[in-house]
């Protein structure tokens, strides 16, 4: 179990619009319940015109904003706790609010719903898309650690879960298939497709009854109250207080492709589906190559003959189109929400540093001490690039002649030894370290080499630091694994380094431009970060002339941040702290 203190403070931001639907809050709703069970604190925060019904009746108290587009303004109300995660529900958003979102607060951990890679490009950590067709999307390689994709992620609103499935088909309903429709194409149906398809239906032959649903957010009715009324077949539903219940009643259900589809999935309904907009299409693609229903194709571009011959052939295949819904059922588990909220917590922590913990920190190198090779002891991939590491950083600092060095992280001391083989000589030197293995091994190489008072503490860097504070403080690849969060470390560095004194820190850099593309994904090893998450910790923490350069180990160049994997930071400290 999570500590307490550990837990985000969550604000989900969607819209339950006429012109979206209640899909975003169906599902975001769920998801929010299921972090609830979590024990965190959650809230929502509604687009402009949202019904809010939906929340209220869920037992939340949403906030409706009085302007979608005020990055500021929310900047300003999230800066009010430093544990706040924000994940996003609507596309009714412009991109420019992201960016400028992200600029206002660069270190807010975002996450964003997306169901037809409308959102790459966005500075955002991750992507959640529980969709059929999610496999299909191509995301940046940076997104996958804090990703969540796939059907199995689908969050089910409770009242689905609730209700039990349809019944089996019996050598008597496979006669008279199919005996009772859904016809249901969302809460809002802008387009008004449930009237075509009435008429479509009506016009067939056959003895079913065809249950018609106009969702809550449908309009006037009238019209297609009157078509319902035209024919005996027909019962039209406004808004059913029990729709999945009456869902689950029916042998077929004809849908638009948004979180309908997995419901009835869930329920074992077979379903024929109609995308009714771009960001439907990517599921009924999926239904389709899954071979979990039957997929209609986008409404605009099917003529109502066509549409009617599709629908007729799905009627003339039970046996078949009952095996997809089995299928199916087996996808849609009903614990999509509990997965989904358990992985936005593990992000969360990772987020945070505190997916590993000291002490597995230790275990790691310990099991790498036995080895011969100094860089292996570290788990470093070259000695030429551990050496190379170092070179860079003394180019970066200049000199470290006369300093009073503390070295973070000093593992076998080779740092300290490269220094002084390029005549860089400190005042006095410190190293600490996690690893008592390491501590040791270090002492014993570099006493031999400079009589300074050098010496080697096996301690956190977060306990107190003999002779602290210290002129200069490096920190080289300790950041990405060290079981601490980033703005806990480099506040403790600024602490360690005296005023008008320097900070030099290497780390991983989620910013390479190499994650761009998907195939390329950042070590799960390792914590990677953005630069200008980087930036906001180190003025953060007080520090200034912050500069952030990449390098490339192996090839020993200083190279703009976004062309390089792992980057310096160097800062100093205010001289009037």
């Amino acid at each position: 179990m999570i500590p307490t203190d550990s837990l985000p403070s969550i604000i989900i931001l969607t819209d339950s619009l006429p012109s979206s639907g209640l899909g975003h809050a169906r599902r975001t709703i769920s998801l929010g319940q299921a972090l609830q069970s979590q024990r965190c604190w959650v809230t929502y925060w509604l687009l402009p015109g949202s019904d809010t019904d939906p929340f209220e009746s869920a037992g939340f108290s949403p906030t409706v904003l009085p302007d979608p587009a005020a990055p500021r303004f929310l900047g300003q109300a999230l800066t009010q706790s430093p544990n706040h995660l924000l994940i996003i529900d609507t596309y009714l958003l412009p991109r420019d609010f992201y960016h400028e979102l992200a600029n206002e607060l660069p270190g807010l951990f975002i996450l964003t719903f997306d169901d037809h890679g409308e959102k790459v490009g966005l500075p955002v950590l991750g992507i959640m898309n529980p969709g059929l067709g999610a496999d299909q999307i191509l995301y940046p390689g940076r997104w996958k650690p804090f990703s969540a994709i796939g059907p199995e992620y689908m969050p089910l609103p409770e009242e689905c879960l609730q209700t039990g499935p349809h019944p089996r088909m019996s050598d008597q309903d496979r006669q008279e298939y199919p005996q009772n429709i859904l016809l249901v194409m969302g809460a809002s149906d802008p387009e008004r497709q449930t009237e075509r398809l009435t008429r479509i239906l009506l016009a067939m032959t056959g003895s079913f009854h065809l249950h018609v649903v106009a969702g809550p957010h449908y309009g006037p009715p009238e019209a297609l109250t009157a078509l319902c009324a035209s024919d005996q077949r027909a019962r039209l539903h406004i808004a059913p207080k029990d729709f999945h219940r009456l869902a689950a009643s029916c042998d077929l259900a004809i849908v638009g492709a948004g979180l309908t589809v997995a419901e009835m999935l869930h329920l074992g309904v077979p379903v024929v589906a109609l995308a009714l907009a771009d960001n439907q299409m990517p599921t009924a693609n999926g239904l389709e190559q899954r071979n979990l229903g039957v997929n209609l194709g986008r409404f605009d571009q099917k003529d109502d003959c066509q549409l009617a011959h599709e629908i007729s052939r799905a009627m003339a295949m039970p046996e078949r189109i009952r095996e997809m819904a089995a299928r199916g059922r087996g996808l849609f588990d009903g614990q999509g929400a509990s997965r989904l909220a358990a992985h936005v917590l593990s992000a969360w922590l990772r987020y945070q540093g505190k997916h590993s913990s000291t002490d597995a920190v230790v275990s790691a190198y310990r099991q790498a001490f036995v080895h011969p090779e100094p860089y292996r002891k570290v788990l470093w991939g070259s000695a030429e690039g551990m050496e190379n590491r170092y070179a860079l950083a003394l180019e970066i600092l200049g000199s470290v002649q006369g300093e009073t060095w503390l070295d973070v992280g000093s593992g076998t001391g080779d740092f300290f030894i490269y220094a002084v083989k390029k005549n860089q000589m400190p005042s006095i030197y410190c190293g600490v370290d996690l690893t008592e293995e390491l501590t040791r091994y270090a002492l014993e190489r570099c006493t031999q080499i400079a009589d300074i008072g050098t010496k080697f503490c096996c301690q956190d860097f977060m306990q107190p630091v003999p002779g602290e504070p210290f002129s200069l403080v490096t920190c080289l690849g300790v950041l990405q694994n060290c079981g601490v969060g980033l703005k806990k470390a480099v506040a403790r560095l600024a602490e360690l380094v005296a005023p008008g004194g320097r900070v030099l820190v290497s780390t991983k850099n989620l910013d390479w431009q190499a994650f761009d593309e998907p195939a390329c994904i950042p070590c799960p090893e390792h914590l990677w970060y953005r630069t200008a998450q980087l930036r906001e910790a180190f003025a953060g923490a007080g520090l200034e002339d912050i500069r952030i350069t990449g390098y490339e180990p192996r090839s020993g160049r200083l190279l703009p941040a976004r062309e390089a994997h792992s980057v310096f930071v160097s800062a100093e400290r205010r001289s009037n702290d």
